[in-house]
């Protein structure tokens, strides 16, 4: 984790790992490791938002103080559901020549497992579990295993093909918004869907899927 080069979303912003202290990972049975962390430097290579250039710090008290309750102040809330991190890859692509219209085919698997979970539907209802404690009656619950829906958004960005990056902030990328899109499953099952994306002008393009963090939204 938090590996050389690696990338992370936090909040609205992207961020690369750009030094560490020591190369081992961390292991929390170390005493070295305990008393003096791992010192990661991060270098912040993209924003998406004009408005919201901001990402939430953890208060020191938090960690040190053993009764101080961070975000119970007012102007204490680093807001945006606390800013998780998430590691992230970018999907970009372009037209091989000048088109009008681009096809973006997708193939995804996106699913989450409960295995041996309890069941409620076997326990009875607290009246009668009262009378069964009373006449020491044990009841063993069932356990189920199953799968749910689950659902991952990304939004679709675009730019013109071969452009000079140095050019603006943002690398030339434009959102193709206000639209989110998601995919969809519940099993472990390949799911195939398309975005269909027609040209304003008859030239090339380049585009990039990025993911969208549950912060967000």
């Amino acid at each position: 984790m938090f590996s050389r080069g690696s990338t992370w979303m936090v909040g609205r912003t992207t961020w690369k790992v750009t030094h560490r202290s020591t190369d081992d990972p961390y292991d929390g049975s170390r005493q070295d490791h305990v008393s003096n962390g791992i010192v990661i430097t991060l270098e912040c290579i993209e924003t998406f938002s004009r408005l919201q250039r901001k990402i939430g710090l953890i208060a020191e008290q938090a960690i040190t103080v053993e009764d101080y309750l961070p975000f119970t102040q007012e102007g204490d809330d680093i807001h945006e559901a606390w800013y998780p991190l998430l590691k992230y890859e970018f999907g970009t692509f372009q037209n091989t020549r000048s088109c009008d219209v681009t096809e973006i085919g997708i193939k995804s698997q996106v699913w989450a497992k409960f295995e041996g979970i309890t069941n409620f539907n076997t326990i009875p209802a607290p009246g009668i579990l009262r009378n069964a404690n009373k006449d020491k009656i044990q009841y063993s619950e069932g356990k189920v295993t199953s799968f749910a829906h689950r659902m991952s958004f990304f939004a679709l960005d675009v730019r013109p093909s071969n452009y000079d990056e140095s050019k603006s902030a943002n690398k030339g990328w434009v959102n193709i918004g206000p639209y989110l899109f998601a995919v969809l499953g519940n099993s472990p099952v390949d799911v195939y869907s398309f975005i269909r994306v027609e040209h304003p002008e008859r030239k090339q393009f380049e585009y990039r899927l990025r993911p969208f963090n549950s912060a967000i939204l």
